[in-house]
């Protein structure tokens, strides 16, 4: 019987079944993905009404169209134009708290020359902050394609054989097929969670909040209290570790950039410039300029970020939340360790662009 199980019938199903368990999560990741598709914001019949008007149509009458409003089940859709030099946008633009952000997850803005009428590139929105898109961009009869996720590329160059007019006249699953096998859509698609959404990361930010400015000794030993305090001093991260059941956790210093470039230009209409990231330095971590779209991409969800003082000014402990969850969705909640104050993140990162800064992540409570 032994010697059957090892060669016959029965081995075979034993292997079926054994891989389909190993697959299991991939299917079941695959399925969120593509339920995510689903309902991503498309305005394909809209496109599709405006082809010849707008799309295809001489840059002479393009540029005259009139803006117009269609309601979707995404929202109001504001199609218009807009000149600038020697180019022209044509815009699709979802209705966001009452107006027509360029920067909306689902909007297209099409680049085409003034005087030939030729198409320049097409953006894709992939988050409602704007900083997450796909850049499209015809050479010949393909398209090169950028993957830009929290303003830091991710992927550059793609190159699909498909005219970049198809990709305009499918909705976005065609987009997500062609790519599926180039990107990671993980990063920008899914069951997406902000840190107001996240109870943990919400209960951190009131309870950092209350602290005021108590030496480390006095804070009270609950998880936010024990956290805050291995900030101020690592010597007592164990007590940390302990307090959320994760007693053989480490801190983990941050070293890798998982992405070549960023991006730079404030023009949300374009694609903006690729400005090349410098390395992680052994013994001064990054430069500023790279740690927030670093935060963004990485799946942890506690950060110490200490920015050193050499641009002059202090150095500053920083407690950075990001919660877990779709990246493209997410924000990042920033607190000063010693003065217990709520910084912008972005802000005081931008105030700094001379300095470094390691980065160390923690488990969450």
């Amino acid at each position: 019987m032994l010697r059957y199980f090892r060669t016959g019938f029965p081995r075979l199903v034993f292997l079926f079944f054994f891989a389909l368990l190993m697959l299991a999560p991939v299917l079941s990741q695959t399925a969120v993905l593509d339920q995510a598709v689903k309902v991503f914001p498309d305005f394909l019949s809209i496109r599709s009404e405006f082809l010849s008007a707008l799309i295809t149509a001489p840059a002479s009458s393009a540029i005259l169209f009139k803006p117009a409003l269609r309601d979707t089940s995404s929202g109001t859709v504001r199609i218009s134009v807009e000149q600038a030099a020697a180019v022209f946008y044509v815009m699709f633009l979802r209705e966001q708290n009452g107006t027509n952000p360029y920067s909306a997850r689902g909007n297209i803005i099409i680049k085409r020359e003034s005087s030939t009428g030729y198409l320049k590139a097409l953006k894709w929105f992939l988050s409602d902050d704007g900083r997450s898109y796909l850049l499209l961009t015809p050479k010949n009869e393909k398209t090169l394609i950028d993957y830009v996720v929290g303003g830091a590329v991710v992927r550059s160059g793609i190159s699909v054989n498909t005219l970049i007019y198809y990709f305009i006249m499918q909705d976005f699953s065609f987009l997500y097929g062609a790519l599926k096998s180039s990107i990671d859509w993980n990063l920008v698609i899914g069951t997406a969670s902000t840190p107001v959404g996240n109870p943990s990361i919400a209960e951190i930010h009131l309870q950092l909040s209350s602290f005021g400015t108590v030496s480390a000794s006095l804070l009270p030993r609950t998880k936010t209290g024990l956290l805050l305090r291995a900030i101020l001093d690592f010597g007592t991260v164990d007590d940390y570790f302990a307090s959320i059941g994760k007693p053989a956790a480490k801190i983990i210093e941050l070293s890798e950039i998982p992405f070549a470039a960023l991006v730079t230009g404030s023009d949300m209409r374009e694609g903006g410039s690729f400005a090349k990231v410098s390395p992680w330095l052994p013994d001064r971590g990054f430069t500023t300029n790279v740690i927030q779209a670093l935060l963004t991409l990485n799946s942890g969800s506690v950060f110490f970020v200490l920015v050193d003082g050499s641009d002059g000014k202090p150095a500053r402990k920083l407690l950075a939340l990001a919660a877990p969850g779709n990246p493209a969705a997410r924000k990042i909640l920033c607190f000063d360790a010693e003065s217990r104050i709520a910084l912008d993140f972005t802000q005081i990162l931008n105030s700094r662009p001379e300095a470094h800064a390691r980065v160390f992540l923690l488990p969450s409570p």
